[in-house]
């Protein structure tokens, strides 16, 4: 019997001569396969998952049969983008609810754009315990995918990544969310965080920095979390967050120290104002705001945002409490607008790269135009 089959990883190739040789696969640790040479025959599945030593399972365009043989030993399991010739095609999830129950051991779990969006019958949807369970990640084009999250018991610990790949949650999926985050905040990890994401996409992540879907329903869902231990956060987007919303969020960070803003809207500028029946502003304890791709001084320019920069800076030194450095980085502004703030006894630490690149294109844009210009007349 030729030792290659004996190796403890196999890939398709190695695979395919095993089952020819009518070798025992009972001994592989590894296993990685892709729908290239099986496509998703449930038969050769089973059989090729007779491996109760099984440590590790990638699966690519294949969707697992269900159930599958007790992997009591797996430990990471990721399954990832399942061809779909139909908007329904995809593992349901009850079907992957029910390979979990075989794989009590298992660490790590990815699952990547291979859930369908049928989620299968509620009566059929079984809890699986998995309690060494550190990192799950779901990617989906399924909103209502997040529903994975309630029927799994993990640690309070574990890290999490949600991506939505289409519309941001909304309706009755937020329920789901809140359940995540809900969990999440009982966990010692969850007093750790030391920087929160605030930004203008559909993900969510929860490691000691987190990230966060700035939708009005993702700002609110941040508020579950403990903000105590956060001192840095960043906040990107958000257009159609109100300054209500906003400032109701901001309260709750008294101990942050570095605001990073992102191409942000008027409105979260204005909820760093101080409010007229509030003592203090939010985010009283900042000492450097990081400023970048705001656009100042750009005819796309919102006419509000330098006027609410420097009334921000105003109130900052009548409170006393003026902030050590603002940083202006990947913005569109003039020298000019830059040495107005600079008049608020603050340090701007401006990068100046962004102004003198358009102005170098432009430039360019003009040599080149006098160049068509002599050769039409001329050639």
């Amino acid at each position: 019997m030729p030792s290659a089959f004996e190796l403890p990883t196999m890939y398709d190739a190695d695979i395919i001569k095993a089952r020819t040789a009518n070798v025992s696969l009972t001994n592989l640790r590894y296993l990685n396969l892709n729908n290239s040479t099986y496509g998703s025959t449930t038969m050769l599945m089973k059989e090729v998952l007779d491996a109760p030593f099984l440590q590790k399972l990638e699966l690519s365009g294949i969707c697992l049969p269900s159930p599958i043989p007790p992997l009591p030993q797996l430990r990471r399991l990721r399954i990832s983008r399942i061809a779909s010739g139909s908007k329904n095609e995809g593992m349901p999830m009850t079907a992957l609810l029910s390979c979990l129950l075989n794989t009590p051991s298992l660490e790590e779990l990815v699952v990547d754009d291979a859930l369908g969006k049928l989620l299968g019958k509620k009566k059929d949807r079984t809890t699986v315990q998995l309690p060494k369970l550190s990192w799950i990640s779901l990617t989906t084009a399924h909103v209502a995918n997040s529903t994975l999250f309630q029927y799994i018991q993990y640690p309070a610990s574990a890290r999490i990544n949600f991506h939505s790949t289409t519309e941001p949650p909304r309706g009755s999926d937020i329920r789901n969310l809140i359940a995540i985050f809900s969990h999440f905040a009982t966990s010692d990890a969850a007093m750790r965080i030391n920087a929160l994401s605030l930004d203008y996409d559909s993900t969510i992540k929860k490691h000691t920095k987190v990230a966060l879907t700035a939708t009005a329903r993702g700002v609110r869902l941040s508020a579950l979390l403990p903000c105590i231990s956060i001192k840095t956060l960043h906040v990107g987007g958000s257009p159609k967050i109100n300054r209500a919303d906003w400032s109701n969020l901001l309260k709750l960070y008294e101990n942050t120290r570095v605001l990073e803003a992102e191409d942000v809207a008027p409105s979260f500028l204005e909820a760093l104002l101080k409010a007229p029946e509030d003592e203090w502003p939010p985010l009283a304890e900042v000492e450097e705001v990081k400023l970048h791709g705001c656009h100042f001084d750009s005819p796309y320019s919102n006419p509000s945002l330098t006027s609410l920069v420097k009334q921000l800076l105003q109130e900052r030194n009548d409170l006393e409490i003026p902030f050590d450095v603002v940083g202006i980085s990947d913005c569109y502004i003039l020298e000019s607008t830059v040495e107005e703030l600079e008049e608020y006894d603050v340090r701007i630490d401006w990068d100046e790269e962004t102004l003198q690149k358009e102005e170098e294109e432009d430039e360019e844009e003009e040599e080149d135009d006098d160049a068509e210009y002599w050769r039409e007349r001329y050639y």
